[in-house]
């Protein structure tokens, strides 16, 4: 997994650089797609977002859009004033909706890593990115879930098998198996010898394939 992991971050490196050539733009592309591989594979193995991922991207997007925009470079990512701006809105939004889903569920729905999460993706995208972030992965999160529960929960999987077995039971028998003989007839040794098989077998050369080619 590790090698792999190490080989996809060099590519996204790779493609930054060829993209955007060496500039501030590459190396913010870069470190954006790898804080958040970093996050969805750690999230996707151990159910947690680490605040090192998430503390830092934000600490760096914040940082790089004053130097990006010192430099003019800010095409792709937000201005000094809408990262701040997108951070709020990132982490007040995920914030939000924790919180509805905590009282309507009375659990747990959204965990501080999700909202730094968001506030590192606010500042890097802007305000209405991050919306449009909230609102889309919120989509396919709820999709997700529920092709899960109706596909591969283990009630679900537990039916399919039970009612395979009873679909068996139930078909009738189409062909039987010929029974195999007792133990002592499987054992009695009513054939030749191999040897006495193979010395019997014509030897020498054969002219066949000569014949058949003159007659051709």
């Amino acid at each position: 997994m590790y090698p792999i992991v190490e080989l996809i971050v060099a590519l996204g490196w790779m493609l930054s650089v060829h993209h955007y050539g060496l500039t501030l733009t590459a190396l913010r592309v870069a470190v954006f797609g790898t804080v958040l591989l970093g996050v969805a594979i750690t999230d996707a193995m151990h159910y947690l977002i680490p605040d090192g991922f998430t503390l830092f991207g934000l600490a760096f997007a914040l940082a790089m859009s004053a130097v990006g925009f010192f430099l003019g470079e800010t095409q792709v990512f937000a201005t000094p004033y809408n990262a701040l701006i997108g951070a709020c809105t990132g982490a007040g939004m995920i914030a939000i909706v924790g919180w509805i889903g905590e009282v309507m569920t009375k659990r747990e729905a959204m965990g501080l890593g999700d909202v730094t999460l968001m506030a590192f993706v606010g500042a890097a995208l802007g305000p209405s990115r991050a919306l449009i972030t909230v609102f889309v992965g919120a989509t396919l999160g709820a999709n997700g879930r529920r092709f899960f529960r109706e596909h591969y929960e283990w009630p679900v999987i537990e039916r399919k098998y039970l009612d395979l077995l009873e679909r068996l039971v139930r078909e009738p028998v189409r062909s039987t198996m010929e029974p195999l003989p007792p133990w002592i007839e499987r054992r009695r040794r009513n054939l030749p010898p191999a040897r006495d098989v193979v010395a019997r077998l014509p030897r020498g050369a054969s002219l066949e394939p000569a014949v058949a080619g003159l007659r051709s």
